[in-house]
């Protein structure tokens, strides 16, 4: 994963090729395990355990509304809990949380799961990392909550990187925040060669990323900050009633010193776009923010800024951002300033 992720508090998605439909079909014809984990540490260990020694698909029932507070590492000491199957997975959160002590760099891995990956009705939360990290194709999130996870270094709600892909429906990533040199995106990172959609009503709100400024050989270095709801830098489309608003995108403090050396931070406080942005159905960006402070330069583009390519369809919007909606570098007809 390297070392911009090793930091991950809470979830590494890790499936093969086989598309989410294929994993659906796979399911019905395999032999379908049931595992349920009581509340506490020690019987999701237990539970984990037995379902990495089971048989085709498994379906992992976790204790309703119940809080794991994943406090155990494995052997890498970089995950609370792994799983290494070779057929596919349902976790079933039943409307837990899944929390992770400090110090735990990851506190669900999926490793190496050979078919689709579902994860509903559960909520990650309070980690001091990336809250949900992708790193294959076929995850589905089905009314998930990601929120208040903090100092991670891209993608603090979640990463999705490259050669994977995530649908997520009715699903939330809410109050989470970048810590200050942040790689970007406060509420969800797409890397390159990544996919996502957001569907349904998902929502991305109030989500922050903070940049840094640096002196560096007698000038100014502003870099970090970017989209404080999304940075995508690979391919994500919003439809349905999904959402980005209310976030954040904020420069490194500090007026600059000597010759401007760079300036990329603080733009794109709904989203920072890099690759091919699509909005269709009734998806909005509304109400988010781009600001330079403590007379930093930066802070543009409150709705978008994009270098990338941005597509508007049907009743989709940008509107009422600030200080602009749209900061791109190719002409959008579509999205007024």
């Amino acid at each position: 994963m390297g070392k911009k992720l090793m930091a991950v508090v809470c979830a590494v998605l890790g499936v093969s090729t086989l598309s989410a439909a294929r994993g659906a079909t796979a399911q019905t014809a395999e032999k379908q395990t049931v595992i349920k984990a009581a509340c506490g540490t020690a019987p999701l260990l237990k539970a984990v355990s037995k379902a990495n020694k089971a048989q085709g698909w498994v379906t992992l029932s976790l204790a309703e509304n119940c809080v794991y507070k994943l406090d155990k590492v494995d052997k890498t000491k970089t995950a609370g809990i792994t799983f290494n199957r070779a057929a596919g997975l349902t976790v079933k959160g039943n409307h837990a949380t899944l929390r992770a002590k400090e110090g735990v760099a990851i506190a669900l891995a999926l490793v190496r799961v050979r078919g689709a990956v579902t994860i509903e009705d559960l909520t990650i939360s309070h980690n001091k990392a990336v809250g949900l990290a992708v790193t294959g194709k076929g995850v589905t999130l089905r009314r998930v909550h990601i929120t208040q996870n903090s100092g991670g270094t891209g993608g603090t709600g979640i990463t999705v990187e490259p050669d994977s892909s995530l649908i997520a429906s009715d699903t939330t990533m809410d109050h989470n925040h970048g810590g200050v040199d942040s790689f970007s995106g406060g509420g969800m990172w797409i890397m390159k060669g990544g996919e996502a959609t957001l569907t349904g009503s998902t929502a991305v709100k109030d989500n922050t990323d903070v940049g840094a400024h640096r002196r560096n050989q007698g000038g100014s270095i502003y870099e970090g900050g970017n989209g404080g709801g999304i940075l995508n830098e690979g391919t994500l489309t919003l439809t349905d009633t999904a959402s980005v608003s209310g976030n954040t995108s904020q420069t490194g403090p500090g007026k600059p010193e000597g010759k401007i050396i760079l300036v990329d931070s603080g733009r794109g406080g709904g989203i920072m776009n890099r690759g091919t942005l699509t909005l269709r159905g009734h998806a909005t960006v509304t109400g988010n923010t781009s600001k330079a402070v403590d007379g930093a330069l930066g802070g543009e583009g409150g709705g978008v800024y994009n270098t990338g390519t941005l597509n508007l369809h049907d009743q989709a919007t940008i509107t009422r951002n600030t200080p602009t909606n749209c900061v791109s570098t190719t002409a959008l007809p579509h999205c007024s300033a």
